[in-house]
Protein backbone atom coordinates (compact mmCIF):
# COMPACT_ATOMS: atom_id res chain seq x y z
CA UNK A 1 0.00 0.00 0.00
CA UNK A 2 1.44 3.42 -1.01
CA UNK A 3 1.61 6.03 1.54
CA UNK A 4 -1.24 8.21 0.11
CA UNK A 5 -3.70 4.87 0.11
CA UNK A 6 -2.46 4.15 3.88
CA UNK A 7 -3.03 7.82 4.82
CA UNK A 8 -6.82 7.70 3.47
CA UNK A 9 -7.39 4.58 4.78
CA UNK A 10 -6.11 6.12 8.30
CA UNK A 11 -8.11 8.84 8.30
CA UNK A 12 -11.67 7.22 7.21
CA UNK A 13 -10.86 5.02 10.20
CA UNK A 14 -9.96 8.02 12.28
CA UNK A 15 -12.91 9.75 11.26
CA UNK A 16 -15.49 6.83 11.77
CA UNK A 17 -14.33 6.09 15.05
CA UNK A 18 -15.03 9.70 16.24
CA UNK A 19 -17.99 9.33 14.50
CA UNK A 20 -19.28 5.94 16.62
CA UNK A 21 -17.80 7.72 19.75
CA UNK A 22 -20.90 8.75 22.05
CA UNK A 23 -20.07 11.57 24.21
CA UNK A 24 -21.37 11.40 27.96
CA UNK A 25 -24.63 13.43 28.41
CA UNK A 26 -23.44 14.75 31.51
CA UNK A 27 -21.41 17.59 30.97
CA UNK A 28 -17.78 16.95 33.22
CA UNK A 29 -17.46 19.73 36.23
CA UNK A 30 -14.58 21.35 37.70
CA UNK A 31 -10.98 19.94 37.93
CA UNK A 32 -9.21 22.18 40.29
CA UNK A 33 -7.98 19.71 43.18
CA UNK A 34 -8.48 20.79 46.79
CA UNK A 35 -9.35 19.36 49.79
CA UNK A 36 -11.84 16.77 49.99
CA UNK A 37 -11.86 16.35 53.77
CA UNK A 38 -15.06 16.58 55.55
CA UNK A 39 -19.44 15.57 55.32
CA UNK A 40 -20.46 16.61 51.91
CA UNK A 41 -23.99 15.91 50.20
CA UNK A 42 -26.98 17.44 48.21
CA UNK A 43 -29.11 20.06 48.75
CA UNK A 44 -31.56 22.46 46.79
CA UNK A 45 -28.62 24.60 45.28
CA UNK A 46 -26.57 21.25 44.48
CA UNK A 47 -27.38 18.63 41.53
CA UNK A 48 -26.45 14.89 40.47
CA UNK A 49 -26.53 14.20 36.92
CA UNK A 50 -27.12 10.38 35.52
CA UNK A 51 -27.11 9.05 31.97
CA UNK A 52 -30.84 7.79 30.56
CA UNK A 53 -30.49 4.36 30.90
CA UNK A 54 -33.01 1.00 30.06
CA UNK A 55 -32.82 -0.83 32.30
CA UNK A 56 -35.49 -3.35 32.08
CA UNK A 57 -37.53 -4.94 35.48
CA UNK A 58 -36.76 -8.37 36.52
CA UNK A 59 -38.92 -11.11 35.13
CA UNK A 60 -39.48 -13.56 38.02
CA UNK A 61 -41.42 -15.57 36.02
CA UNK A 62 -37.77 -17.49 34.64
CA UNK A 63 -34.80 -18.56 36.96
CA UNK A 64 -31.86 -16.02 35.71
CA UNK A 65 -34.20 -15.15 32.53
CA UNK A 66 -32.88 -11.58 32.35
CA UNK A 67 -29.36 -13.01 32.31
CA UNK A 68 -27.95 -12.11 28.82
CA UNK A 69 -25.61 -14.49 27.07
CA UNK A 70 -22.19 -13.26 26.74
CA UNK A 71 -21.22 -10.58 23.92
CA UNK A 72 -24.79 -10.70 23.04
CA UNK A 73 -27.02 -7.14 22.69
CA UNK A 74 -28.70 -5.29 25.29
CA UNK A 75 -32.91 -6.31 25.40
CA UNK A 76 -34.74 -3.88 23.90
CA UNK A 77 -38.12 -2.60 25.90
CA UNK A 78 -41.25 -4.41 25.41
CA UNK A 79 -44.67 -4.33 26.65
CA UNK A 80 -43.49 -7.55 28.45
CA UNK A 81 -41.49 -5.29 30.95
CA UNK A 82 -44.57 -2.91 31.26
CA UNK A 83 -46.64 -5.92 31.72
CA UNK A 84 -44.79 -8.91 33.86
CA UNK A 85 -46.90 -10.00 36.50
CA UNK A 86 -49.90 -7.79 35.68
CA UNK A 87 -52.84 -9.39 35.35
CA UNK A 88 -56.16 -8.38 35.73
CA UNK A 89 -59.77 -10.23 35.44
CA UNK A 90 -62.94 -9.13 34.85
CA UNK A 91 -64.36 -9.98 38.53
CA UNK A 92 -62.93 -8.91 41.61
CA UNK A 93 -60.03 -8.49 42.30
CA UNK A 94 -59.22 -6.45 39.31
CA UNK A 95 -55.97 -7.52 39.81
CA UNK A 96 -54.71 -11.05 40.62
CA UNK A 97 -51.00 -10.10 40.35
CA UNK A 98 -49.83 -6.97 40.95
CA UNK A 99 -47.19 -4.86 38.80
CA UNK A 100 -43.81 -4.59 39.76
CA UNK A 101 -42.27 -1.52 40.36
CA UNK A 102 -38.92 -0.22 38.39
CA UNK A 103 -37.04 3.00 37.85
CA UNK A 104 -34.96 2.90 34.69
CA UNK A 105 -32.71 6.08 35.28
CA UNK A 106 -34.14 7.30 38.71
CA UNK A 107 -32.16 10.85 39.68
CA UNK A 108 -30.48 10.76 42.92
CA UNK A 109 -31.82 13.61 45.08
CA UNK A 110 -30.20 12.42 48.11
CA UNK A 111 -27.09 12.05 48.34
CA UNK A 112 -24.00 11.84 51.38
CA UNK A 113 -20.28 11.28 51.04
CA UNK A 114 -17.67 11.47 53.78
CA UNK A 115 -13.47 11.65 53.28
CA UNK A 116 -11.93 10.97 56.04
CA UNK A 117 -8.39 11.81 57.17
CA UNK A 118 -7.78 8.19 57.66
CA UNK A 119 -8.29 7.38 53.79
CA UNK A 120 -11.60 5.81 53.99
CA UNK A 121 -15.13 6.89 52.54
CA UNK A 122 -18.95 6.57 53.25
CA UNK A 123 -21.58 6.98 51.21
CA UNK A 124 -25.54 6.84 51.03
CA UNK A 125 -27.86 7.90 48.11
CA UNK A 126 -31.36 7.30 47.18
CA UNK A 127 -33.21 7.90 44.06
CA UNK A 128 -36.19 10.58 44.69
CA UNK A 129 -38.58 11.98 42.43
CA UNK A 130 -42.22 10.78 41.05
CA UNK A 131 -42.07 8.34 37.78
CA UNK A 132 -44.66 6.73 35.77
CA UNK A 133 -46.28 3.27 35.07
CA UNK A 134 -47.72 2.81 31.63
CA UNK A 135 -49.90 0.38 31.33
CA UNK A 136 -50.73 -0.39 27.73
CA UNK A 137 -54.61 -1.56 27.06
CA UNK A 138 -53.30 -4.78 25.68
CA UNK A 139 -51.74 -5.51 29.35
CA UNK A 140 -54.42 -4.25 31.63
CA UNK A 141 -57.64 -5.35 29.20
CA UNK A 142 -56.49 -8.87 27.70
CA UNK A 143 -57.70 -10.96 31.00
CA UNK A 144 -61.06 -9.33 30.66
CA UNK A 145 -60.96 -6.15 33.16
CA UNK A 146 -63.91 -4.12 32.16
CA UNK A 147 -65.26 -0.88 33.32
CA UNK A 148 -67.80 -0.73 35.95
CA UNK A 149 -70.02 2.14 37.15
CA UNK A 150 -68.07 5.03 39.46
CA UNK A 151 -64.84 3.23 39.02
CA UNK A 152 -63.00 2.62 35.69
CA UNK A 153 -59.91 0.24 34.84
CA UNK A 154 -57.72 2.58 35.90
CA UNK A 155 -59.29 3.09 39.56
CA UNK A 156 -59.86 -0.12 40.07
CA UNK A 157 -56.36 -0.98 39.05
CA UNK A 158 -54.97 1.96 41.44
CA UNK A 159 -57.02 1.03 44.29
CA UNK A 160 -55.50 -2.52 44.49
CA UNK A 161 -52.04 -1.43 44.02
CA UNK A 162 -52.09 0.54 47.12
CA UNK A 163 -53.86 -2.25 48.75
CA UNK A 164 -50.85 -5.32 47.60
CA UNK A 165 -48.49 -3.57 50.10
CA UNK A 166 -46.95 -1.61 46.57
CA UNK A 167 -48.49 1.71 47.76
CA UNK A 168 -45.66 1.61 50.72
CA UNK A 169 -41.74 1.77 51.16
CA UNK A 170 -40.21 3.34 48.91
CA UNK A 171 -43.32 3.87 46.51
CA UNK A 172 -46.27 5.95 47.27
CA UNK A 173 -49.05 7.75 46.90
CA UNK A 174 -49.56 5.59 43.89
CA UNK A 175 -52.25 7.05 41.08
CA UNK A 176 -53.82 5.41 37.94
CA UNK A 177 -55.77 7.57 35.28
CA UNK A 178 -56.79 6.34 31.48
CA UNK A 179 -54.22 7.51 28.92
CA UNK A 180 -54.70 10.24 26.60
CA UNK A 181 -52.94 8.21 24.17
CA UNK A 182 -53.77 4.94 24.63
CA UNK A 183 -57.45 4.39 24.68
CA UNK A 184 -58.36 2.01 27.54
CA UNK A 185 -54.74 1.77 28.93
CA UNK A 186 -53.87 3.39 31.95
CA UNK A 187 -50.92 5.89 33.57
CA UNK A 188 -50.04 5.42 37.19
CA UNK A 189 -47.37 7.54 38.70
CA UNK A 190 -46.14 7.51 41.65
CA UNK A 191 -43.68 9.12 44.56
CA UNK A 192 -40.24 7.24 44.66
CA UNK A 193 -37.94 7.22 47.82
CA UNK A 194 -35.76 4.38 46.83
CA UNK A 195 -32.59 4.39 49.46
CA UNK A 196 -29.83 2.30 47.67
CA UNK A 197 -26.22 1.91 46.41
CA UNK A 198 -24.56 3.17 49.83
CA UNK A 199 -21.25 1.58 51.08
CA UNK A 200 -17.64 2.62 51.40
CA UNK A 201 -13.97 1.63 51.17
CA UNK A 202 -10.47 2.86 50.63
CA UNK A 203 -9.59 5.93 48.36
CA UNK A 204 -6.27 7.08 47.22
CA UNK A 205 -4.98 10.33 45.66
CA UNK A 206 -4.17 9.58 42.09
CA UNK A 207 -2.79 13.45 41.04
CA UNK A 208 -3.84 17.04 42.82
CA UNK A 209 -7.58 16.11 41.20
CA UNK A 210 -8.37 13.00 40.57
CA UNK A 211 -9.00 10.24 43.20
CA UNK A 212 -9.57 6.28 43.10
CA UNK A 213 -12.55 4.78 45.06
CA UNK A 214 -11.37 1.16 46.03
CA UNK A 215 -15.02 -0.03 47.52
CA UNK A 216 -15.01 -2.52 50.73
CA UNK A 217 -17.94 -4.72 48.70
CA UNK A 218 -16.59 -6.88 45.21
CA UNK A 219 -17.33 -4.13 43.24
CA UNK A 220 -14.78 -2.63 41.13
CA UNK A 221 -12.23 0.46 41.79
CA UNK A 222 -13.34 3.53 39.90
CA UNK A 223 -11.62 6.76 39.01
CA UNK A 224 -13.10 10.64 39.60
CA UNK A 225 -12.01 13.76 39.22
CA UNK A 226 -12.77 16.85 41.61
CA UNK A 227 -12.81 20.05 42.51
CA UNK A 228 -12.91 21.89 45.89
CA UNK A 229 -13.98 25.29 46.02
CA UNK A 230 -14.97 26.57 49.15
CA UNK A 231 -17.97 24.90 50.73
CA UNK A 232 -18.55 23.05 47.35
CA UNK A 233 -17.02 19.82 45.87
CA UNK A 234 -17.75 18.52 42.47
CA UNK A 235 -17.05 14.99 41.55
CA UNK A 236 -17.20 13.45 37.91
CA UNK A 237 -16.77 9.86 37.35
CA UNK A 238 -13.30 10.19 35.19
CA UNK A 239 -13.05 8.71 31.73
CA UNK A 240 -16.98 8.01 31.13
CA UNK A 241 -17.07 6.05 34.64
CA UNK A 242 -19.73 5.99 37.12
CA UNK A 243 -19.23 7.33 40.33
CA UNK A 244 -19.31 4.87 43.51
CA UNK A 245 -20.47 2.12 40.67
CA UNK A 246 -24.04 3.52 40.67
CA UNK A 247 -24.59 2.63 37.12
CA UNK A 248 -25.52 5.74 35.49
CA UNK A 249 -24.20 8.24 38.01
CA UNK A 250 -21.43 10.87 36.23
CA UNK A 251 -21.58 13.47 38.19
CA UNK A 252 -22.39 15.01 41.90
CA UNK A 253 -22.21 18.93 42.66
CA UNK A 254 -22.38 18.73 46.83
CA UNK A 255 -22.55 21.27 49.81
CA UNK A 256 -20.26 21.10 53.04
CA UNK A 257 -22.24 19.90 55.95
CA UNK A 258 -22.03 21.73 58.77
CA UNK A 259 -24.67 20.51 61.67
CA UNK A 260 -23.49 23.22 64.23
CA UNK A 261 -23.95 26.74 62.40
CA UNK A 262 -26.89 27.32 63.21
CA UNK A 263 -28.41 27.22 60.12
CA UNK A 264 -30.29 24.38 57.39
CA UNK A 265 -27.53 23.90 55.17
CA UNK A 266 -26.80 21.03 52.66
CA UNK A 267 -29.21 17.80 53.04
CA UNK A 268 -30.44 19.66 56.28
CA UNK A 269 -34.41 19.25 57.14
CA UNK A 270 -34.18 22.37 59.79
CA UNK A 271 -31.61 24.38 61.53
CA UNK A 272 -28.57 21.47 62.43
CA UNK A 273 -30.92 18.75 62.19
CA UNK A 274 -31.74 15.77 60.22
CA UNK A 275 -30.85 12.34 59.23
CA UNK A 276 -27.54 14.12 58.13
CA UNK A 277 -26.86 15.27 61.51
CA UNK A 278 -28.51 12.48 63.47
CA UNK A 279 -31.30 14.71 65.51
CA UNK A 280 -34.21 14.92 64.88
CA UNK A 281 -36.10 18.25 63.42
CA UNK A 282 -39.16 19.41 65.71
CA UNK A 283 -41.83 18.57 62.43
CA UNK A 284 -40.85 14.75 63.67
CA UNK A 285 -43.06 15.36 66.70
CA UNK A 286 -46.27 16.73 65.56
CA UNK A 287 -47.87 13.95 65.04
CA UNK A 288 -48.70 14.27 60.85
CA UNK A 289 -46.83 12.95 58.13
CA UNK A 290 -45.14 16.04 56.41
CA UNK A 291 -41.73 17.17 54.44
CA UNK A 292 -39.75 13.85 53.67
CA UNK A 293 -40.99 11.54 56.48
CA UNK A 294 -42.10 8.45 55.13
CA UNK A 295 -44.94 7.97 57.69
CA UNK A 296 -46.12 10.10 60.58
CA UNK A 297 -42.96 11.10 62.35
CA UNK A 298 -41.05 8.77 60.73
CA UNK A 299 -38.54 8.24 58.60
CA UNK A 300 -35.00 8.59 57.96
CA UNK A 301 -34.99 12.20 58.30
CA UNK A 302 -36.47 11.59 61.93
CA UNK A 303 -34.21 8.79 62.63
CA UNK A 304 -37.25 6.74 63.11
CA UNK A 305 -37.94 3.66 61.25
CA UNK A 306 -41.81 3.41 60.15
CA UNK A 307 -43.90 0.55 61.02
CA UNK A 308 -44.61 -1.80 58.06
CA UNK A 309 -47.97 -1.85 56.55
CA UNK A 310 -50.91 -3.41 57.48
CA UNK A 311 -51.67 -6.40 55.58
CA UNK A 312 -54.73 -6.25 53.75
Amino acid sequence: MNKTASFFVCGLLSVLASACKQDPACSELGTCGGDLLGLWALDIYHSSCSEDLYDPPADQRLVKGDVQAARSPSIEPAFSDWCSLLITQAVDPIQKVPPRYFIESGKIGVAQVEYKADGTYSTGFARTGTSYFDFPSMCVRQFGAVDKPGATVCQQLQVHVRESGLGEGSYRNTECAPSAEDPGGCVCKYDVAEVGGGGGGQYRYLSSNEIMHLPNTPNFPEKATFCRNGDSLELTGSEGEYLFNIVGLRTLSLGKVNCADGIQGPAEIGPDCGSVCGVACAGCTDGVQGGMELGVDCGPVCNQDCPPPATP
